[in-house]
């Protein structure tokens, strides 16, 4: 673990990394299939909304979002944090808060306001981790995940 860890923007070299990481965070969701994910994956590529860390030129982890317009029920207008991923050799060391720093260091068109997020109650550490970031509780959603907001800092 010597190789400094460097933080940018994915690009379609990168998919590859990201799938096999996006299949072990979401294996026991069970909502997506493994062809909704690359599916997912390729329209945050397509679209510039996924940054990864690399160590070396090995991946270590990645964050992936999605633009919420104003009919999006949940978090109308948001930049939602969708996926965050490090691997395990490499968690609690900041990566994951520097990968969330780099997405909320980004200009995004101002008809987004904050930034959002949902996990599982049970993973109480995330909450957490989130406020650590400046998120705070709103809530629940319809299915029991805790919901987070951030607002966007104009400057």
């Amino acid at each position: 673990m010597s190789n400094k860890i460097v933080y940018t923007k994915a690009n379609k070299i990168d998919k590859d990394a990201i799938v096999k990481f996006s299949l072990l965070l979401n294996e026991d969701d069970g909502t997506k299939t493994p062809d909704e994910i690359k599916k997912s994956l390729d329209k945050s590529l397509e679209n510039g909304l996924m940054w990864v860390a690399k160590s070396g030129d090995k991946i270590i982890g990645y964050i992936m979002c999605e633009l919420f317009d104003e009919a999006t029920s949940n978090f109308p207008n948001s930049i939602f944090i969708s996926e965050l991923y490090v691997a395990e050799a490499f968690r609690k060391q900041g990566a994951g808060k520097k990968l969330v720093k780099l997405v909320m260091s980004n200009k995004f068109p101002k008809k987004y306001t904050y930034f959002s997020i949902t996990h599982d109650p049970e993973v109480q550490f995330l909450t957490n981790f989130y406020k650590s970031l400046g998120f705070a509780e709103a809530g629940v959603t319809d299915v029991g995940n805790v919901k987070l907001v951030r607002k966007i800092n104009i400057t």
